[in-house]
C-alpha cells in the first residue's frame, strides 16, 4: 500500500515524537493507526533492506555513505541480505507475511522451494515458528549462516 503523511495533516511527526496538532475524528485516528503506523511497523526492515540494496547497485561501495550510525550495522546488513535473497515481487504477493517470515525464507537457496513455502505460509496464515519448522528440513542439516562485511568500518557480522 502506498501512502503519504500528507493525508494526515492534523498529525505531525518528527525525530522522536508524534503529535496530534488539532482535533481529529476517531475514524481518522483508526485509519492512521491501521494504514500508516501498522504499515511502517510491518515493513521498515524490508524498506531498509531494499534501500541499501538499491544504493549498493547504483553506487557500489559508496553506498556505505548512506548507512546511518544510529542504527546497528548488523541489523542493517541482515535486512539487506534478506531483501537480496527474497525477491521483491515474491514479498509483494505475500500480504500475510511479516519480515520475520521472510528472514526464515531467506535461508532457502532454491527459489522454487522458497516460493512454494511462502505461498503455503501466506495462504495458511502460518506463524513464524510454523514456517521455521517447515523450512528447516528443506535447508539441509546445517543452518545457513552468512558472514557479511560492513563496507563502512570493515567489521564482519554473522547473520
Amino acid at each position: 500500500m502506498a501512502f503519504s503523511l500528507q493525508t494526515y495533516k492534523a498529525i505531525e511527526v518528527g525525530k522522536g515524537y508524534l503529535k496530534i496538532k488539532r482535533s481529529i475524528s476517531l475514524k481518522t485516528a483508526m485509519d492512521f493507526s491501521q494504514n500508516f503506523l501498522t504499515e511502517i511497523t510491518m515493513a521498515f526492515q524490508l524498506w531498509w533492506g531494499d534501500f541499501l540494496n538499491e544504493c549498493e547497485d547504483r553506487f557500489d561501495e559508496r553506498y556505505s555513505q548512506v548507512v546511518p550510525e544510529e542504527i546497528e550495522t548488523s541489523s542493517l546488513l541482515k535486512w539487506k541480505w534478506v531483501c537480496r535473497k527474497v525477491p521483491p515481487d515474491l514479498r509483494r504477493r505475500m500480504t500475510n507475511l511479516k519480515y520475520s517470515h521472510f528472514e526464515e525464507l531467506a535461508a532457502l537457496d532454491d527459489i522454487d522451494v522458497m516460493t512454494e513455502m511462502a505461498q503455503k505460509a501466506n495462504d495458511g496464515s502460518w506463524t513464524v515458528r510454523k514456517l521455521r519448522e517447515e523450512v528447516s528440513p528443506k535447508k539441509g542439516r546445517d543452518p545457513v549462516k552468512k558472514e557479511v562485511q560492513c563496507p563502512k568500518c570493515g567489521e564482519r557480522f554473522e547473520i
